[in-house]
This record gives structure tokens, sequence and C-alpha cells, in this order.
């Protein structure tokens, strides 16, 4: 189960608890109600696992989230709560949707109703005033109100804060510039190089004027990243080197003439602070909350605790070099990006993986937050900027190289990002700043823009889930037809092709037109598992989820234009690689229906073929075809039906039926061959069967029917013409 996130209650007044979930239950929790809830939890926890099933916390916890609440409210906010469908929640996971949810219905917007936008100033800079290497960082130093960029080129420039316009440039030599900070309490600029070299330049007067320098000495690093220690008793410099050790500096701000670094028994101008990495440190960063915290390209992250003196922690979910990280002090947690195109998420205490942040399809170079949002900003090494929302995982908002401003050069290409949560804008930055303004936006209300390829009815939750060829995922509330839920582009600039759920109907699983199968929370929008397979990536053009209870084995199948049959067992990796083939058809698969209580799986194709295939095995149990004109035999779809219980009719055996929709003509043919006149079909060319299916659970239309009745097997194609198929 995903780790949960950490919030800090607020004193609320006492009163009953909220749920998040409506009901009429109050908006407000106190201290005291939290210590309650806490025992009750505790003692509702019947097998001491620190987590709550469905049942237990219905039984147990429910009658305490408020008495207005149904059973049905309670399920589904359970089910809400537990974000990644495990089946359990644990006391964090409860509490930190509880603060989130009422947070967010006290602010009435949600964070996904914010976008960046390109925020347009007259350009008053001369061409000679930008960089003439890549900016490789840039920070906003309030005190002056100014950016401050620092670039290849050796020098560092001042940008007005209102307007971008350029005030000053700064060279300190011909080395590369390689980490800035400010200093508030002495008022200094201090910029690390290339050369070695740590340079103060004044702040405090306007004059930025070099008042100190020292190099580090004899077998020290180059400097690569720089921070501040904060305490009562002042600042102090740290910084990491490209040997991989993080170093405190002692002496003064005023160091002139230049002069190296001193370490001896008699006079200290530095002090190591640790040695724990093996290459050279991307990012040092001072958390108050947690530590001296250090990324390395050698693919980790070290905590230091500097009152025990010791590395505490360290964080090895990266498999390659770590370019940054941020830390977010609302849910406790710390983003981090590197080589991987994923950004990690973990828990600063314990350094637990809780999720990751998919979409982009190259290494994240940069990642900023926006703390009063808590929005992850994200840049590829591909020039592609990603707003995420920390809360739900999810992509708010995507800007490629088409969406920048259209200039001579270079400057569509950013290559350093940053935010600026006081003009509460992101900065980019490739020879000279340009800023994107973080804005409200009016909360989209709309539908689908796009073909809807799935429309699906959720009887866990009562809504209903549809998704259309961009991607766009919504959930509707039956009741008043309001959309409660939506996330975009979930096959990134692949087509969604086809849906379907799970059997408990907690999760999504979605097909697409590049060969991906994906598994989603429908109502947060994570992305929960991915599936893959090593074949030629074809559309895929229909998906389904069959289990069966006997074997304790559920499945994912999807199949399309690769002519065969991809399955996956499920299992509790996010990442399914494992997978095997039904093979048979020659033409592409356009359609497919389970039914496991007979363990049987049925595929049409484009050439009319339908093939009746074993669940479980493969095993190909018969072969139909679709008669009709060229180009009109292709099989568009199939349902399984079977006998009502009421029809107890010895005559009712496996049957062929064929039901022409222009004449509704209906042929039943018996065992021995022998036809029979048959009442016509009603309205079968618009039935599909989309969704999962479970072995031994109550089918629709079947209600309590015995499984050993017969079946039949109904198809509809381009003829015009649906078709019935007998099986015993």
């Amino acid at each position: 189960m995903a780790e949960p996130v950490n919030t800090t209650p607020r004193s609320k007044q006492p009163d009953k608890v909220s749920s998040g979930g409506g009901g009429g239950v109050d908006d407000e929790l106190n201290l005291d109600q939290l210590k309650m809830l806490k025992e009750v939890f505790e003692e509702a926890d019947d097998d001491g696992s620190g987590e709550l099933d469905i049942n237990e916390f219905i039984d147990k916890l429910g009658p305490h989230l408020g008495g207005n609440l149904t059973r049905d409210q309670i399920t589904q906010l359970f089910m809400k709560i537990d974000a990644d469908a495990g089946g359990t929640v644990d006391w964090e996971e409860f509490t930190n949707y509880m603060f989130l949810e009422r947070a967010q219905e006290a602010s009435g917007t949600t964070n996904e109703n914010w976008r960046l936008f390109p925020q347009d100033f007259k350009d008053r800079n001369d061409p000679g005033v930008s960089h003439r290497g890549q900016v490789d960082h840039v920070f906003y130093c309030e005190v002056i109100d100014k950016y401050v960029t620092i670039s290849r080129d050796g020098s560092f420039r001042l940008w007005n804060g209102v307007d971008l316009k350029h005030f000053r440039t700064v060279t300190l030599g011909s080395a590369w510039i390689t980490s800035g900070i400010y200093m508030p309490g002495a008022r200094k600029l201090v910029f690390t190089s290339a050369d070695r070299s740590i340079s103060y330049y004044e702040a405090n007067r306007g004059s930025y004027e070099l008042s100190g320098r020292v190099y580090a000495s004899g077998t020290m690093g180059v400097p690569q990243s720089l921070t501040l220690v904060t305490n009562e008793s002042g600042e102090q410099l740290v910084y990491g080197d490209s040997k991989g050790e993080v170093n405190m500096l002692l002496c003064g701000t005023r160091e002139w003439p230049a002069r190296d670094l001193i370490s001896t028994d008699e006079h200290q101008d530095y002090l190591s602070v640790h040695k724990e990495h093996s290459d050279w440190i991307s990012q040092v960063e001072w958390v108050p909350d947690i530590g001296l915290v250090s990324s390395s390209i050698d693919s980790s992250i070290k905590i230091y605790d500097f009152v025990r003196e010791k590395v505490i922690n360290t964080c090895n979910h990266h498999l390659k070099a770590v370019y940054g990280f941020v830390w977010c002090s609302a849910y406790s947690i710390f983003a981090s990006c590197g080589v991987e195109r994923d950004v990690i998420l973990w828990q600063g205490n314990t350094c637990r993986r809780i999720g990751e942040l998919s979409g982009h399809t190259a290494s994240v170079t940069h990642v900023a937050l926006d703390s009063h949002l808590n929005h992850v900003f994200t840049l590829s090494l591909d020039k592609v900027i990603k707003v995420w929302d920390l809360r739900t995982h999810r992509c708010l908002q995507t800007i490629t190289q088409d969406d920048w401003k259209k200039t001579e050069d270079t400057e569509s290409k950013p290559h350093s990002l940053m935010y600026d949560s006081f003009h509460k804008r992101v900065i980019t930055a490739v020879n000279k700043p340009h800023a994107w303004i973080h804005k409200l936006v009016a909360q989209d209300r709309t539908g689908h823009m796009e073909p809807v390829r799935g429309c699906l009815y959720n009887s866990t939750f009562h809504v209903i889930v549809t998704a259309d060829e961009g991607g766009a995922v919504c959930v509707w509330n039956i009741n008043n037809g309001q959309r409660e839920g939506r996330f975009l582009r979930a096959h990134g600039d692949a087509k969604l092709s086809a849906i379907c759920f799970d059997k408990n109907e907690r999760r999504l699983v979605t097909a697409g037109s590049d060969g991906t199968v994906f598994m989603w929370n429908f109502n947060n929008g994570s992305r929960l598992k991915v599936f893959e397979h090593a074949e030629e990536k074809e559309e895929l053009t229909a998906v389904l989820y069959a289990a069966d209870d006997k074997r304790e084995s559920d499945a994912v199948y999807a199949a399309g234009w690769n002519c065969k049959v991809f399955v996956w067992l499920e299992e509790g990796d996010d990442k399914v690689e494992d997978y095997r083939t039904f093979e048979g058809h020659r033409e592409d698969i356009t359609h497919m229906a389970a039914f496991p209580e007979k363990q049987l799986l049925a595929t049409g194709d484009y050439e009319g073929r339908i093939t009746v295939w074993n669940l479980f095995s493969g095993e190909k149990r018969m072969s139909l075809f679709h008669r009709a004109e060229r180009y009109e035999t292709s099989v568009e779809r199939l349902m399984w039906l079977r006998p009502h219980p009421s029809q107890k009719d010895a005559s009712l055996k496996p049957s062929l039926s064929a039901c022409s929709g222009l004449s509704h003509r209906s042929i039943r043919r018996s065992n021995t061959g022998t036809s029979h006149a048959a009442p016509a079909v009603a309205a079968p060319a618009a039935a599909s069967v989309n969704g999962s299916l479970k072995s031994g659970s109550e089918q629709e239309g079947g209600g309590g029917s015995d499984s050993r009745g017969p079946m039949l097997l109904l198809s509809c194609g381009g003829g015009g013409v649906v078709r019935g198929g007998g099986h015993s």
C-alpha cells in the first residue's frame, strides 16, 4: 500500500468529525476528537496490523464519522481514502484525507484550477544583455527584488522583478559559475565557480562589488551547490563539492585579497560535515524539519543530523544520477528528480517511497515547488514543463515547445527553472529569464472535446465514468449530471482506445493506440499499474478484467491490431512485465467478451472470425464466422447471454441464432441441425460488454441463474446482422 503523507492538524471547534463525504456532518475537527478517533481506530483494528479493512472501517469507525452518513456513503468514503485501492486504510491515510478534503472545501476551489500562462512583458532588453552561455541556475532575491541568473560564461546578471528588465552584469572571470545564493544576514550574494573559488559580492548598497574570495585548496573538490544553515546563533554557508564532500565555511565574508582555505590545528576556515557521497553533489539544502539534505550523481540522497553529527537516513530509490529535490513541509515528503524520467516521492522521516510523478519522456533536470498550493513544477531534458498536484500525484498541465514564445535564437528551449513564491511565477531561462504567471482559472465543468471511446456505470460509487480518444477520463454524478472529477492525457500523446473496470469496480483499466495498458484510481487520477509487453506497439481495441475466484487469479486481457490476446496476471508490482499471448487470428482483433463462469473468452476480428478460448489456458474451443459481403464481415461487438432462470424449456439448448437488423428475422438452430423459428432479438446491435467479469458472481441479466444452463454469444458487425451462437 502506498505510504501516506503527513499533515499537522490545526485546532478546530469540537463537534463532529468531517468525513469529506458530505452527509451533513460538520467540517470541524479538534485535538480531542483526533485522540478519540485514534483510540477508536486502534480498537477497530482487530488483527493489530495498523490498518482497517472495509468491514472494520464501516462497522467500528463508521458510527463516529457522523450520524447522517449511510452505509453506502461510508463505503464510498473508505474507497476514496484508500487511494491505492489496496483494500486497507491506515491512520495516516485517514487523517491526511480528512484534513486535505476540508481544506479544499474551505477554500471553495480545487488546486486543479491553477495554470501557468506566459507573462507578456514588453521586452525592453537589448540583445547584448543576454548571457553568452546557458543559464544553469536562477534565483530570486526578495530584499532587492531582483532575479539573479548565473551562467557558464562566467557572469551573473540581475533582472528587475517587476518587468524582467536587465539591471546589471557582473563578471567573475572566465570560469563556469556552478551555484549562487543570497545571505540575508550578511547581505551578500555568494557564488561558486569551476576554478574552485567562492566569491562574496555586496548587495547592501546596490554596488555589487566583490568583497571577499576564498579558494578550495589542495585536494578539495570544486564547489557545486550552496545552502545556508540557520539557527538562533546566525547563518553558516555550506557547500557540496565535486568529490562528494559536504563542507561548512567558518571564515568571514571579507576575505580580501583572495586566499586558499586553511584547515589546521591552529586555524580552521571550514569543517568537513560528511564524505558519504561517492560522486559530485548536485544539490545541498538545509531543511530545518529534517536536517541537511544532499543529492548526488551517485544516485543517493543523504540526510545529515547536526545534533548526532552523522548521516541518519539515505534515500536509494533512484537507480541513476539525482539532479535535485524539493521539500514539501505540508505533506512531509520530498520530490526528487534525475536521469530517470519519473519524479520520485518519498517520506522525509523514514525515506520510504510513497509514489512517483510519471509522464515525462526524458530525464527530469529541474524540480520546483509552490508550497502554498503544493504544486510541483518539473522541467525535462526535452524542454517539457509539467505541473503536478502533490495531493493527487496528477499532472495538471503540460507545456511543450509549441507553447513557448517563438523568438529568434534558442529562447524557446528552456534550460533552467525555478518558482518565485513572492510574485507567484515560474521563471525559466536559456540565456535570459522568462516569466510564467501561476493563476487561478475558472473551474472547468465541460465534458469531452474528442470522440468518447467508453462509457461505464460504476455500481460501487454510483457514478458514470467516460473516456475519450484524447485521454480525458471524466466521472459524472448520475443524479444531477454534474462532472465530479476528471484527469487528462491518460496515455500521453497516444489515443485512448478502450476501458474497463476491475472486478470490484474500484479501479479503471485503459488501453491505448500505442499498445499501452494502465490501471488507475479514477477518483483521483493516480496511475497504479503499468502492464507492458515486448511485442510490436500496435493499437489495442479491447480490454477487459476477469477474475477466477476458484483459482484466486485475476488477469487483464487486451487485444487489437497485433492479432493476439495479451494476458497479464495482476501482481503487486506497479509494473507488470510477465505476460502470455493467445494466438490464432489472422486479422486485427476488434472486440472480445469473457464468461469466467464457463471459463470462456470470445474474440472477433476484422475478417469475421470469432474464436472461443479457454479463458485461463488459452486453448481454442471453437471458431465461428460472420458471413457477409466483402468488407462487411468485421465483428464489431460480442456479448455472452444466457436464459433467465424462469426459462425451463428443454428446447433451450445451445443454439446458433442469426438476426437481421433490416428484416428482423431470427433463426434458432438446435443440436440436430434442424432450424426453428425464434422471436426477434430486442435491440441487440447496441449491446456491448465493457467492464470486469467475475467467476461465480451474478452477471447482468442472469440474476441468480444456474451457471450450468445454456449460454448465447451475440455478435454484430458491418453487415447489419446480429448473430447468436450457442454454447453449453
